[in-house]
């Protein structure tokens, strides 16, 4: 018969579990400020190109159906949409500017027409939430809908 030593336990101590949930606190703590900054970044980005999309949606509707269509935005309440009824708000966060022919400012709601051949009344829209600002660009001859971002004023 032959005695054998028994074998050490494995796994981990409660000292080690301990400073290894020290050292993540300490991770989450710092990075939190910047995870907060990329979720409103991709916020702002997400918005933007839903912006851009109702613009290109609206251009379409004007081509397949062979008639003008108008693309609507509200100074004062910060809504858009392809309709008078304005069905999408555009968040608090965000300050949303519209330039557009003057021709066809209707009171207090800018709008864009689009045309059947492709063409539109032109016009852009600037958004802006903090330090990020982006424009929307509708070009009146062809009707393209472009994104550009804009550079910091300050």
């Amino acid at each position: 018969m032959s005695l054998t030593q028994p074998k050490p336990t494995q796994g981990f101590t409660l000292l080690e579990l301990l400073v290894v949930l020290v050292i993540l606190t300490g991770v989450v703590g710092i990075s939190s400020p910047y995870m907060m900054r990329l979720y409103e970044t991709v916020r702002f980005q997400r918005f933007v190109k839903d912006m851009q999309q109702s613009l290109l949606e609206v251009r379409h509707a004007a081509m397949m159906s062979g008639e003008v269509r108008r693309f609507y935005f509200s100074y004062e309440s910060q809504r858009f949409g392809d309709t008078d009824a304005l069905t999408q708000q555009i968040p608090k966060a965000f300050k949303v500017d519209m330039i557009a022919a003057a021709e066809i400012q209707e009171g207090a709601v800018g709008v864009i027409d689009f045309y059947p051949a492709g063409g539109s009344s032109g016009g852009s829209l600037e958004i802006r939430q903090d330090e990020r600002s982006a424009r929307v660009r509708v070009d009146w001859l062809l009707g393209r809908v472009t994104l550009e971002p804009l550079l910091n004023e300050s």
